[in-house]
């Protein structure tokens, strides 16, 4: 779906180096590692091949900009899910190999 892919893009330049973050990686919030439009492109054309559906260049860079526009609503929803796991669990801190919600949320935010 849009918001998926919107997602997928978004988790592409996120650092995965253990030990970057408390959390597992670092989301990187600027445009320096986020997919280029010919690579979205790529993705966006395989997407489609496997899903045996035909689409042309038009309609494909519909489709690419549709989701372009779910990318911030991405790191919002993330972002939110975050504080709201956090205080849902209502502890500031976190013991030893607990994922850390706020830090999560901060990442995405």
């Amino acid at each position: 779906s849009v918001d998926d892919l919107a997602n997928f893009f978004c988790e592409i330049p996120a650092d995965y180096t253990e030990g970057v973050s408390p959390v597992g990686f670092k989301q990187v919030l600027d445009k320096s590692g986020f997919p280029s439009a010919g690579l979205q492109k790529s993705i966006l054309g395989e997407y489609f091949k496997a899903r045996s559906w035909v689409a042309d260049d038009g309609t494909v860079e519909k489709f690419r900009v549709r989701i372009l526009k779910f990318t911030q609503a991405s790191h919002l929803f993330w972002g939110m899910w975050g504080i709201l796991q956090a205080r849902q669990r209502g502890d500031p801190e976190y013991a030893e190999g607990e994922f850390d919600y706020a830090a999560f949320s901060a990442n995405r935010l």
